[in-house]
């Protein structure tokens, strides 16, 4: 048997700032995203097998990605099988990764496609959602720091982040707040946003601290315990706390790997899901 095993990375939304809204639904906004490789699912291929579509829900998105290859190629998909280990609904993008990490390694590894053709396939990838196609940026230019501009997925929107200083930051959920994306954006509700200005780039990465989550106050209304999981972090020393993505993860911000390390263990004692990282331009 010949396997491939791949890590499909979670990602945190540092700052989310909507600017208005689409005829298509979609809303434009900027967001900086990391990415977390501690904190993944598993792929593990079977090149010897086909993909079997009974075994598969269909509303899982790895099946949404093999439907997305199956139309435009002839080839043989192989068999997958998929271990969780990011929260679901939890503004992580694990569904997303796992899509991304599918198209990738199925294209990449499997069928030895062309990088240029990848990069084409990556641009048609927001169909699968619009955080699709960053994940993909992820695999392709292997850096883990992002920008993307006008977020309904649009590769060329999609900007590696030049070298900054170190951040230290605590993610924390609760294991057992659910918050579906498209509810908190179709409950999100600010007439504003059609007025909002979009940012410049270099001052969101010289001010995370003053930035923001937009679909903060929307996640807290859905699920109040939001707010306290934020005062947790604050509490614990953190610069400034935010949801990340649509929520329900939280992190916090901290000035040093000491106040991380002590954040963590305060907060280990009172959430089942800490993961702790330092963040830096990497290529």
């Amino acid at each position: 048997m010949a396997f491939i095993v791949k890590h499909a990375p979670a990602k945190v939304n540092l700052m989310l700032h909507i600017t208005g809204k689409l005829d298509n639904g979609y809303h434009n906004m900027q967001s900086v995203f990391f990415f977390i490789d501690h904190l993944c699912d598993f792929l593990m291929f079977d090149t010897e097998r086909s993909f079997d579509e009974q075994a598969v829900d269909s509303d899982n998105s790895v099946y949404h990605a093999y439907s997305f290859l199956k139309d435009r190629y002839r080839s043989e998909i192989p068999l997958v099988n998929l271990t969780k280990n990011i929260p679901v609904s939890a503004g992580l993008g694990g569904g997303s990764s796992d899509a991304a990490c599918f198209l990738y390694t199925v294209l990449h590894d499997v069928w030895s496609i062309s990088i240029n053709e990848i990069i084409d396939i990556a641009k048609d990838s927001h169909a699968l959602g619009m955080d699709v196609p960053v994940f993909m940026h992820k695999l392709i230019y292997r850096s883990n720091l992002f920008f993307l501009d006008n977020g309904v997925g649009k590769f060329s929107e999609i900007l590696m982040l030049p070298e900054m200083e170190p951040i230290f930051i605590l993610i924390v959920n609760d294991g057992k707040t659910k918050l579906n994306t498209k509810s908190v954006f179709n409950r999100f509700v600010n007439e504003e946003t059609k007025h909002m200005p979009t940012l410049d780039m270099m001052y969101i990465i010289d001010n995370l601290q003053h930035c923001q989550n937009s679909l903060q106050e929307t996640a807290i209304k859905m699920k109040p315990c939001i707010e306290g999981i934020l005062n947790d972090i604050d509490s614990s020393g953190a610069i400034f706390s935010r949801i990340s993505g649509s929520g329900s993860s939280c992190f916090g911000v901290y000035d040093s790997m000491q106040s991380l390390a002590t954040a963590e263990y305060i907060l280990k004692g009172r959430y089942p899901i800490v993961v702790s990282n330092c963040i830096h331009h990497s290529t």
